[in-house]
């Protein structure tokens, strides 16, 4: 009798274990089941937004290269007639097409390396809440003249620790102008957006972003030209006078666009440049995918 009870004991005890191991690879079953299908969800979603962004960039290059958007400028007939969207804009300020964020800085709007323009620098660098605009200014061009001479607040050789600093040339990149002596790290990740190697040299203020107006215009005037700009009127006015400033956009566009799907996003831009005497109307160049460094 005794024998009997401990048998259906230990035979219950083994019940119980098996039990237990067969509940253990179930439960792992299912949730391998459950991350393959959240992975299978993600690069779903992933692949949706990044169609969408490739489906975006085609309309817009295919309205830039066939309209009069990249002669005439965002005004509201002709971004009518190349089925945009009424928000379209040059100055780098975000809209929407088919879901899709998208920005276009015409490079006018941006200040360059060549030709250099010390006002535009200083003007960019005080945008880019530097303590001291003009010194960042001398000091960049004390690293491109090939002299030692210093300008008032600039830097040679002497005033650098590491040899080689400055150059006394052109930058060889842009990411180069992060060494100079004043440069922080923060206020280089505001300024390098607004930068391009080789552009217009003095910055032209209809391409400007809204937050540089100020400094280009004074507050009051700048107010009006944000009204304009949200209006969808051409602006025409030059820069501290009425001589005419050029509203058409140049042949180079930096474009930016990016697109969320659920918890999947997908990023890139790059450079349209429109040819002259080219086989082709136009060229994408400097192409980035992704959400690193990828902002001009």
């Amino acid at each position: 009798m005794q024998a009997a009870v401990k048998q259906r004991g230990v035979a219950l005890i083994l019940v119980l274990m098996l039990t237990g191991v067969l509940s253990a690879v179930v439960i792992l079953q299912q949730y391998r089941l459950k991350h393959r299908l959240q992975q299978a969800e993600q690069i779903s979603s992933y692949i949706t937004a990044q169609l969408k962004v490739v489906s975006a960039r085609e309309q817009l290059v295919y309205a830039l290269s066939t309209s009069g958007l990249w002669f005439y400028g965002s005004q509201p007939n002709v971004i009518t007639q190349a089925g945009m969207p009424p928000e379209f804009n040059f100055y780098g300020s975000q809209f929407t097409l088919d879901e899709v964020q998208v920005r276009i800085t015409d490079s006018s709007g941006m200040v360059s390396l060549l030709p250099f323009e010390p006002e535009s620098w200083s003007t960019v660098f005080k945008y880019a809440g530097a303590a001291d605009p003009q010194r960042l200014t001398d000091e960049l061009a004390d690293w491109i003249d090939p002299d030692d001479f210093i300008h008032l607040n600039g830097a040679e050789r002497f005033e650098y620790k590491q040899d080689g600093w400055p150059r006394n040339d052109i930058p060889q990149s842009i990411d180069e102008i992060a060494m100079l002596r004043s440069m922080t790290p923060q206020l280089w990740q505001r300024v390098k957006k607004h930068i391009v190697y080789i552009g217009a040299g003095r910055l032209n203020p209809v391409f400007a972003p809204d937050g540089m107006l100020p400094l280009l215009y004074g507050e009051e005037r700048a107010e009006m030209k944000r009204s304009e700009r949200q209006q969808g009127e051409v602006q025409s006015e030059a820069l501290g006078g009425g001589t005419g400033s050029e509203p058409y956009p140049s042949r180079n566009l930096y474009i930016q666009l990016s697109s969320r799907n659920e918890q999947a996003a997908y990023k890139e831009s790059f450079l349209l440049v429109r040819g002259v005497g080219t086989p082709e109307f136009s060229y994408i160049t400097a192409y980035r995918s992704g959400y690193g460094d990828s902002e001009f």
